[in-house]
């Protein structure tokens, strides 16, 4: 997950009754400094003086702070020099008020960075949006390795099912994917995902399994059905040992 992005943090929060709990913890206290930096240059007025103040900063002092929060004046101070220590924000103190300034303020809420998360959540609603059944002469290499779950557990991308499809018959290669489906509820969920990455790959594997214990010697569609290679080979007969291998013999070598 990543860590930029953007959250909408209304500064009237602060004022809600839920914070009337006090002490309030740090975090609640540094997202309350961070809410208080002005978004704009401006000026204050402090007991009839005026101060300007630059974007990021704004104007409090101990007595303040420690009233918000439900903190005594010494624990503030440590606060605020402990931020301070680790650069997220540097004070400039009079004996009557306390000029904060949040360091970065700009990276975070400049306008420009913003632009930039919207251009990036942009192009990831559009990537979700395409669709992977689009015409396959114009898919995208990413969109062809996009997989499809079928029953509970099975994942195939379109392209392994076409596959399965021409090699098996429809019928058939459902069944096998049913098949599938059972064994992976039997032994779990999570032992079948960890045993058998490519589904595809696992359903070839198991049919020529089958095949075999069935004294086939070949799982390929042409030898299950042999019958029809002697159409192309009209001057052989087939004949299948007791270990199920298929061999042609010219008709006139058979007694």
């Amino acid at each position: 997950m990543k860590s930029k992005g953007w959250v909408k943090l209304w500064r009237l929060t602060f004022d809600h009754a839920l914070l009337n709990s006090k002490p309030w913890c740090d975090g609640y206290a540094w997202c309350y400094l961070f809410s208080r930096a002005n978004h704009d240059k401006g000026v204050v007025n402090f007991r009839n003086e005026y101060i300007e103040l630059e974007r990021g900063q704004f104007l409090t002092s101990q007595i303040q702070l420690s009233e918000k929060w439900g903190w005594t004046r010494k624990h503030v101070k440590k606060f605020l020099f402990a931020l301070e220590n680790d650069k997220m924000l540097t004070t400039r103190t009079t004996n009557r008020y306390i000029i904060v300034t949040i360091c970065n303020y700009e990276i975070y809420q400049s306008n420009e960075y913003e632009k930039e998360q919207q251009v990036e959540q942009q192009a990831t609603q559009q990537k979700r949006n395409r669709r992977p059944n689009s015409d396959p002469q114009t898919r995208s290499k990413e969109e062809k390795n996009i997989y499809n779950i079928y029953g509970k557990f099975v994942k195939l991308t379109d392209e392994e099912y076409s596959k399965l499809i021409k090699k098996f018959t429809k019928p058939v290669a459902d069944d096998w994917i049913e098949r599938t489906n059972l064994y992976a509820e039997k032994i779990g969920a999570n032992k079948f995902k960890k045993k058998y990455i490519s589904h595809y790959a696992t359903i070839l594997s198991w049919s020529r399994m089958e095949n075999e214990r069935k004294g086939i010697a070949s799982g390929e569609k042409e030898i299950i059905n042999a019958e029809e290679k002697r159409e192309r080979k009209p001057d052989y007969r087939i004949r299948r040992d007791p270990n199920g291998k298929v061999t042609y013999i010219r008709e006139k070598e058979v007694s």
